[in-house]
């Protein structure tokens, strides 16, 4: 009986590991590389150069796209063989191991090469590594025993000091259209859950976690997306549990297969995120009666303080709900104690890069800010208050001074991606004291004719993600009904091997790309006075449904030719195909932002010029310590920057690299950059960690190390660019510098 014990445990979230490339004609090797680990490869960390990360890529390092008549090219062929007979590298021999669904979307698996364990002397093999992953023998389809597999190789952090007892959690039944029907009027054809992928942590437990994950993080998150003992989802507070001995209640459907790994490992926590619109929800918005003017007035809104980024940054940053430990919001900070961006370099290139970034996101996606908007985690209503078509909405938006809200108005409700009208349900925002300890996430009922979460993209509460405002310039007058996304029957087979598993990775990386799929709706919804609601938009939402599906039942999608594009709108900005001068509001939309004209050029950054005010007395004694902290600083920055092709410092810094090398190109743009945030931030808690070795936080000492670090960094270089010298360095310990700078008496 294993108890929880809230110590602060190493929260090391990224471990180093090799990449390799298999394209059609070469096999290269890269790394080793910082990736976040997975169940694997924490059990097996003292192996860890016996793992590389392999993706299958086209030559220039962008995902390999089959069209039709290639599915039996010598490529297809080439790849079946690595999977199937393995590859040699560096002298060693790597085996398939496993991939978990995020890196099959990205055509990338897990290889191990034989070892012997140092400890024990036992051999391990990937074979052996998939037999004590679970019990998978009773599952008939391949796909779904190929992403069972996958959960353990979803990347997650381990709360590894809060481990649980068998009798310290349960499985408990869901809630399902005949438990409403008992003691409700509505009733249905289909045995919809309510709770799919949800169940319950206790309010002692989940704070125990997060203090081990977190432990400078103040407050509890209400939810949390985990892997556990064979079980997939969401767990959300309950104080019900509070003072027992039941740490977790996971229901039914969380339940994938056996296993008595009784570790908690934390996905993703709820929080807070501001509401963005994208070209899907702009789409089917503008297909619901929402005037194309609103959603221009809200772009211009926002083209407007991107425009006032330098000079009147604390609007922009409120505004565009920059987060609290941002570049962008410690910029501000040290602007208003005197700093002027005009003049230093770190912050004018923090801020340039914050523009560039939305300024690309606006023209290639259309990613609107709506200050009345938010991105939350679904969960269910527990105390079964809620009536359908009602939600509760409670956001804490971290901000000093902003105590948590409640929405009690209308709201629509929609979660990416959307391609059939009726994904945009608009529900009753209601307050409900019951619920009042969940903050940052959206409760659905446990209630109705069917669960809201279904009705919007066939979704569920395992970890999905919603947007949800409550403008009433974006609130449809006349909703279309939901979309029936009843999966297709999948493809069984009994005695599942390797081999099927192997072949279903084939299978898929050959299958109609979502984005193929997605890109073909935007076409004619854009070219069609029916918009979303043109036939072959119908057909390519449910055309969409099924290859989502596919991961799950094996069952391939047929994107017939009809349903293709023979031409493609200006706004999507695709040379080497027939184009059209589109007259719809994505078009509007992107016309703006072409003729927006700001220069977020690097190079006309100022030049580093040494600050006086930071001369502190003293500081020379830590000169020397500053400048080892400093190399080291360089170095891993720059190996960062050479592994995703990133040229520009304060576009790494913010996470907001708008161009990647070949390396990254794979991968979806939104997943590179959350990678690159997460090894940012591993470096500057690494950072901080030694700079603050032996001195206390707030000293005097740790004002000289910081005067210490500016100079080394910033001496000598008073006429040399930025763009070719590295200079965020002592700009991690913020703090220090702004003390030191607001300490001057022209400053007081």
């Amino acid at each position: 009986n294993r108890s929880s014990d809230p110590q602060i445990i190493d929260t090391v979230s990224t471990v180093n590991v090799h990449r390799v490339l298999v394209t059609p004609l070469t096999v290269q090797t890269w790394g080793p590389d910082r990736d976040t680990p997975n169940r694997i490869i924490r059990r097996y960390t003292h192996l860890l150069d016996h793992f590389v990360r392999l993706s299958f890529t086209d030559e220039d390092g962008n995902k390999i796209v089959f069209r039709t008549g290639r599915k039996t090219s010598e490529v297809v062929k080439r790849f079946r063989k690595v999977l199937k007979c393995g590859l040699a590298v560096a002298g060693r021999y790597f085996d398939f191991l496993g991939m978990s669904s995020s890196q099959l979307r990205e055509h990338s698996c897990w290889f191990f090469s034989r070892a012997v364990d140092p400890g024990t002397g036992t051999v391990i093999t990937a074979s052996s590594i998939q037999k004590e992953m679970g019990d998978f023998s009773d599952i008939t389809v391949v796909a779904k025993y190929a992403a069972r597999m996958g959960q353990c190789f979803t990347s997650t952090v381990s709360a590894s000091k809060c481990s649980v007892g068998k009798d310290e959690f349960e499985i408990i039944k869901d809630t399902t259209c005949e438990d409403v029907k008992k003691d409700t009027i509505y009733t249905t054809s289909r045995q919809y859950n309510f709770t799919d992928g949800i169940g319950k942590i206790s309010p002692e437990f989940s704070c125990a976690a997060w203090k081990c994950l977190r432990p400078d993080d103040r407050g509890t998150p209400s939810a949390f997306q985990i892997r556990f003992a064979g079980c997939k989802g969401v767990v959300v507070v309950d104080p019900s549990l509070s003072n027992k001995k039941l740490k977790l209640q996971l229901r039914e459907s969380m339940r994938k297969f056996e296993s008595d790994h009784y570790q908690l490992e934390v996905c993703n926590p709820s929080k807070y995120s501001p509401g963005f619109l994208n070209r899907q929800i702009i789409v089917l918005l503008s297909t619901l009666g929402v005037k194309d003017c609103k959603i221009l007035q809200k772009q211009d809104r926002m083209l407007s303080h991107i425009k006032e980024m330098l000079s009147n940054p604390k609007s922009a940053a409120e505004y565009l709900k920059l987060p609290p430990d941002s570049p962008v919001t410690a910029a501000v900070k040290m602007i208003e104690c005197g700093l002027s961006p005009e003049k230093e370099p770190y912050i004018h290139g923090i801020l340039r890069a914050c523009q560039a970034i939305h300024l690309e996101n606006l023209q290639r996606k259309a990613r609107i800010i709506v200050p009345k908007a938010v991105l939350l985690m679904g969960v269910i209503d527990e105390t079964n208050t809620l009536e359908y078509g009602q939600v509760f909405v409670q956001i804490d938006c971290q901000r000093a001074g902003i105590e948590p809200w409640v929405v009690e108005e209308p709201v629509a409700v929609t979660k990416s991606p959307c391609l059939y009208p009726g994904d945009v349900r608009v529900l009753n925002a209601r307050s409900v004291p019951a619920l009042f300890h969940l903050v940052n996430v959206i409760v659905f009922p446990a209630k109705g004719r069917r669960p809201h979460t279904d009705e919007i993209s066939g979704s569920d509460l395992d970890g999905d993600q919603y947007f949800v405002t409550w403008d009433p310039d974006l609130l449809p007058e006349k909703p279309s009904d939901p979309m029936d996304y009843s999966p297709k029957p999948p493809k069984e087979k009994k005695d599942i091997t390797i081999n099927d598993v192997q072949d279903f990775f084939i299978d898929f990386i050959q299958s109609a790309p979502l984005g193929v799929i997605a890109n073909a709706h935007l076409v004619h919804a854009d070219s069609s006075i029916s918009r979303a609601n043109d036939p072959k938009c119908i057909a390519l939402a449910k055309l969409h449904s099924e290859a989502v599906d596919f991961a799950k039942t094996g069952v391939l999608p047929n994107m017939g030719e009809s349903l293709r594009p023979k031409a493609y709108p200006d706004f999507m900005q695709k040379p080497d195909r027939i184009s059209y001068e589109s007259k719809g509001v994505l078009n509007k939309l992107f016309c703006k932002v072409k003729k927006f004209s700001i220069d977020t050029d690097s190079h006309t950054i100022p030049p580093v010029v040494v600050d006086p005010d930071f001369d502190l007395d003293g500081h020379e004694k830590y000169l020397e310590e500053a400048r080892t902290l400093l190399d080291s600083y360089n170095e891993e920055l720059q190996s960062v920057m050479h592994h995703y092709g990133i040229q520009d410092e304060f576009a790494l810094v913010t996470g907001n690299a708008t161009k990647l090398g070949k390396f990254a190109r794979h991968k979806k743009i939104h997943a590179v950059r959350v990678e690159i945030k997460t090894k940012m931030q591993d470096l500057v808690r690494a950072f901080r960690k030694e700079f603050y070795r032996g001195i206390a936080i707030n000293s005097h000492e740790a004002l000289q190390k910081a005067s210490a670090l500016y100079h080394v960094t910033y001496k000598n270089r008073t006429t040399v660019s930025t763009s070719q010298k590295l200079i965020s360095c002592p700009w991690i310990v913020v703090e220090n510098l702004y003390t030191i700078k607001k300490s001057k008496p022209h400053q007081k």
